[in-house]
């Protein structure tokens, strides 16, 4: 249970940091009129995530089948992968975010951005 806390936490940390510098860019660049693509994001990745779990818990996955073997290895990669990509691209993170945001401001129509909204998307899905 405290685990379950713990990863909860700073995965909810992980996506307000993110969500925070996408929002703090698009003031920046005087486009806060895009930070409701941000909001729509946000809030379709919180019911996504809420959605997968009813589901899960619907139809009684159980998780010792998923969480054992193969399960477990391939979380382990994905936890690796991950390490090794954060020691490559921590320090040009925030650059690459705010580039990504530019861009997808720059192709915005008034008021909405589909690619603010898919970014803040995957970011807090994932």
């Amino acid at each position: 249970m405290f685990e379950s806390l713990v990863v909860t936490l700073r995965e909810g940390v992980e996506a307000a940091l993110i969500v925070a510098i996408v929002l703090g860019y698009l003031k920046k660049i005087r486009r806060p009129d895009l930070a409701k693509s941000a909001y729509i994001g946000l809030v379709a990745a919180a019911a996504f995530a809420v959605a997968a779990g009813y589901l899960f818990r619907r139809f009684e996955i159980s998780e010792d089948l998923w969480l054992e073997g193969w399960g477990m290895l391939i979380a382990s990669i994905f936890v690796a992968t991950m390490v090794i990509w954060m020691w490559r691209t921590a320090s040009r993170l925030k650059g690459e975010i705010e580039n990504r945001i530019s861009h997808a401001a720059s192709n915005a129509s008034a008021g909405f951005s589909f690619g603010v909204f898919i970014f803040v998307f995957l970011v807090v899905a994932r």
